[in-house]
């Protein structure tokens, strides 16, 4: 059953994996002119330091607070040099966001999680935009909660007893609340919020991205959805 089960596993990587690249060439294409990639004198620029994005910022229901910002990438590291943020909006939802410092182009993509969440997925800049990725703002959320279990972490569910708040943020509130999080920092770093914002998962995030579709239609204008699991019982 193990062997069946890793099989199965390992299988549904593969797919998720193939599908978001082609989904993501697609939404990208379909974007015509206005969704190309920056050229050198196009970019949109910053207008403040990375270091100034360590604040609070009060967003109605979204209240966020940015811990840390660094500036990493750039050089042999194969990333466009960026602003690395890190934060949460309260009550617990831990995000991370990354923003190009010479490359971003007006684009924002949020990643989905897989599993019950727990831990921020990786927030690689994608391929099949500008310079490396680079005139995409990337970011994404822990889902509201910090599983246990290291490198199974996204199958640790005891968060979820007695705690209404990180149900709540799990099941819808997480994805949202970092959006409109992401795209206030967003502004404030490069001086006007994004033009257009993408999301784009696989299993949980599957789900997060027909959720967001549904609930909160203002929060993407394109949707790379992949593979949606199993619909929770109502």
């Amino acid at each position: 059953m193990r062997r069946i089960a890793t099989r199965r596993s390992s299988v549904r990587g593969k797919v998720c994996s193939v599908f978001t690249a082609l989904t993501m060439a697609v939404v990208g294409l379909g974007l015509g002119s206005s969704g190309a990639a920056a050229e050198p004198g196009l970019a949109i620029r910053p207008v403040r330091s990375c270091e100034e994005l360590v604040k609070d910022f009060d967003i109605p229901g979204a209240v966020a607070h940015v811990t840390s910002a660094l500036t990493g990438g750039g050089g042999s590291t194969g990333e466009p040099e960026h602003c690395d943020v890190r934060g949460y909006v309260e009550p617990a939802v831990g995000f991370q966001l990354r923003l190009p410092t010479s490359t971003y182009a007006g684009r924002y993509l949020q990643y989905g999680c897989m599993g019950l969440c727990g831990v921020i997925p990786p927030t690689p800049f994608p391929a099949c935009g500008g310079p490396r990725g680079g005139d995409f703002a990337v970011a994404a959320t822990d889902d509201g909660h910090v599983g246990q279990g290291g490198f199974f972490a996204i199958t640790d569910g005891t968060w979820a007893a007695d705690n209404q708040a990180a149900r709540n943020d799990y099941f819808y509130r997480a994805p949202h609340v970092v959006s409109l999080a992401a795209k206030r920092i967003i502004a404030a770093y490069y001086g006007s919020p994004p033009r257009r914002s993408y999301f784009s998962g696989c299993s949980t995030g599957g789900r997060e991205g027909l959720l967001l579709a549904q609930r909160y239609p203002t929060t993407s204008t394109a949707s790379s959805r992949v593979i949606r699991p199993t619909s929770w019982a109502r």
